[in-house]
């Protein structure tokens, strides 16, 4: 099912707030529109359609994609909707300006690499855990296209649900709901799972991968999205299905309006600010407030406070005096090989997120630290900023970076 992609689109904002500590993307500030000109990727309209050698002689066979075209078409559409719709658009636009760039950025291989874990799905169908559609691929994302922006993340087109099916029947070990077949997979007592029946709308829950196609788990039900909640009104900050303006409040659990710029945020809500702001502690303050994001497209632009450095550009932000002062001036990002801080001027500068690059010190106060690759998968490491994954883990006595996507148990 697709539906577990609509759960891992989140870890995106995710992301992308991390990176707000010492890279940025993005050229103008966020209360900007979207360029008219800017590349909106590949239209899936116009992929080629597949042969059908069992189509009927004279019937065109139905629209169809590879996997690989739809990995593609799915990361260009959520990139189209986080680019195009007000709330969505600050956590995007801190690292990509066009589609095409914020696609490159997710499913290639740039900092965040397959974010929503879509090559996991990819390997799992070839090892034969999962049967992939074509054509409901087509019509998954042909139907998630006309979906407005209130209904992007609530609403699930039932096509969806076709494109990955799973073989593993109820009571069979699972890793995700995508692999059981009409059963969903409780991951709560451990991974891997187990594949149980789905809940049918109206029934109780505690997640929305219970419920049937179609259904989410609101206020410890399975419902179908059919309108906005509204101001003051009790809510399900699972999935916030609060109205415009508004986000869903945990403590409360009521729809309540959204922060001002510069008001105090706690940064635990994607919605938590108002449009155009997002909640961060900003380079030298100490609390969190709303603040509006500033990108800065040329070197010697000045960079701090919630002022960034083009990352689309491979701009980073040349701190001076660090780590007592987290101001500077834009400049080209250094790349593998060159110094990322320099401790004779205390100038940090982080190293290249295009090219999936970390700063590395030897520990000695006097000596340069220099950026290199990010180590893979079961190689040595001591911090997790050197691996791909972020992730230094011990395996016996020895401290290794974890897989960069190891699996869907979340």
């Amino acid at each position: 099912m697709l539906r577990t992609l609509s759960t891992l689109f989140l870890l995106v904002a995710a992301l992308t707030l991390a990176a707000c500590d010492d890279s940025s993307s993005s050229s103008d500030n966020l209360d900007g529109g979207v360029d008219a000109d800017a590349d909106s990727g590949t239209d899936i309209s116009d992929v080629p359609v597949e042969d059908d050698a069992d189509a009927d002689a004279g019937e065109e066979p139905p629209p169809s994609l590879t996997h690989q075209e739809a990995e593609r078409a799915f990361y260009e559409l959520t990139c189209e909707h986080l680019l195009t719709c007000e709330h969505a658009r600050p956590y995007i636009r801190l690292m990509a300006h066009t589609v095409d760039e914020c696609a490159e950025y997710l499913w290639g291989e740039g900092a965040f690499r397959d974010p929503m874990r879509l090559g996991i799905l990819r390997e799992m169908t070839i090892a034969r855990k999962l049967e992939f559609n074509g054509e409901a691929a087509y019509a998954c994302l042909e139907a998630k296209r006309t979906l407005s922006c209130e209904e992007y993340d609530r609403v699930e087109p039932l096509s969806c649900a076709e494109v990955f099916m799973g073989t593993a029947v109820h009571g069979e070990a699972c890793e995700s709901s995508v692999e059981c077949l009409n059963g969903w997979c409780r991951v709560s007592q451990g991974c891997p799972g187990v594949c149980l029946p789905l809940t049918e709308e109206g029934g109780a829950c505690q997640e929305s991968e219970e419920c049937v196609p179609g259904a989410k788990c609101v206020n410890s039900f399975c419902t179908v999205y059919s309108a906005p909640t509204l101001l003051g009104s009790h809510c399900e900050p699972k999935e916030d299905w609060c109205a415009a303006g508004t986000y869903c409040d945990a403590a409360t659990k009521t729809c309540v309006e959204r922060l001002p710029e510069g008001e105090f945020c706690s940064g635990a809500y994607a919605d938590e600010c108002e449009d155009g702001t997002v909640c961060m502690l900003g380079r030298k303050a100490s609390v969190s407030r709303c603040r509006r994001v500033v990108i800065h497209e040329a070197v010697g632009d000045y960079c701090g406070e919630s002022d960034f450095c083009a990352d689309y550009l491979d701009l980073a932000c040349a701190m001076d005096g660090f780590p007592s002062s987290t101001e500077g001036s834009c400049v080209a990002a250094p790349q593998y090989g060159d110094v990322c801080y320099s401790y004779n001027g205390s100038i940090y500068t982080s190293c290249s997120r295009k090219r999936n690059l970390y700063c590395y010190g030897t520990g000695n106060a006097y000596e340069d630290s220099h950026c290199r690759e990010r180590l893979e998968g079961g190689e040595a490491c001591s911090l997790n900023d050197e691996c791909v994954s972020e992730q230094c883990q011990y395996e016996g006595t020895e401290r290794v970076c974890a897989p960069a996507v190891s699996t869907l148990c979340m």
